[in-house]
């Protein structure tokens, strides 16, 4: 099961959600017990590439490697969702918020039927009992309601959606220097992605990977917005408008963030600009 056979123990495919669940969740125990803090930080490197890789089609959403039926790997995914947030709560961040938002708004409306039975494919579609890559089955509720619990009490933490389906406000590379880009990128439910926002209505930080999102160094339009240390200033202070989507305009120039050119392009640059009700300043904040 842990795919360990070959001398040397050197892995071999696929890769299986639990085996990195049950990392995650036993590093985080261990540290619990010692307070060594370099067990968090391997645990944090083991989530991250397994959020990055083990999903479908670069989606965010978790996926079960391999073909193989059977009761116990449509178990898998829920113990991921387990580990991690066991992990998560250790950690006393936002950084999975936008994780545990992801799956749980795949596995609502697509792989939940009208009975609210759950399927063993979080990306769906639902389907009536059979092989776990389509069945329901009393692990495959199990599985995916691990995950539902894992994405209560996430408060105004998660992902802030762009005006263009399927991207997401995002820390360029996962960067924590300061003058990183921040930018938009295909949504990956990747820590990148995991931001903190101010409640409706409200003034406060964009938080991500411990910094904050700051308009760098001018109130001109089309300056650009970054990462940087937070330090409490009116360049880091984002009012939450609600409308057609969720508006941030900045304190210190008045201005609002804006996705450049409107473009669905990875990487393309988040700036500040004249604020126009535009969809380029639309952003779905949790």
């Amino acid at each position: 099961m842990d795919q360990l056979s070959n001398p040397g123990c050197d892995p071999k495919p696929p890769t299986y959600t639990y085996n990195q669940g049950v990392i995650l969740a036993g590093l985080t125990q261990l540290y619990r017990a010692t307070g060594n803090s370099s067990l968090l930080r391997a645990a944090q490197g083991i989530a991250n590439a397994a959020i990055l890789n083990l999903n479908l089609n670069g989606s965010g959403v978790l996926n079960e490697a391999g073909t193989a039926c059977g009761h116990d790997i449509q178990s898998f995914k829920g113990t991921y969702a387990r580990g991690l947030k066991e992990l998560s709560n250790s950690l006393g961040t936002e950084w999975y918020a936008s994780f545990f938002e992801n799956q749980v708004n795949s596995i609502i409306p697509v792989d939940t039927n009208s009975s609210n039975q759950m399927g063993f494919r979080w990306q769906g579609p639902v389907s009536t009992p059979g092989c776990f890559n389509n069945g329901i089955t009393s692990y495959s509720q199990a599985s995916a309601e691990d995950a539902l619990v894992a994405g209560l009490s996430l408060g105004h933490n998660g992902t802030a959606l762009a005006g263009i389906a399927s991207f997401c406000l995002d820390d360029h590379g996962s960067g924590t220097t300061s003058g990183t880009q921040i930018d938009i990128w295909k949504c990956n439910s990747t820590p990148a992605q995991s931001w903190s926002t101010p409640a409706p209505g409200k003034t406060g930080e964009m938080r991500v990977l411990g910094g904050c999102a700051t308009v760098n160094g001018s109130k001109a339009k089309r300056t650009k917005v970054v990462w940087d240390r937070c330090t409490g200033s009116a360049q880091q202070e984002w009012t939450r408008h609600t409308g057609t989507g969720s508006i941030l305009s900045n304190a210190w120039s008045g201005l609002c963030m804006d996705n450049s050119g409107n473009s669905g392009t990875n990487g393309n640059p988040v700036q500040i600009f004249t604020c126009n009700n535009s969809q380029a300043q639309f952003w779905g904040l949790p």
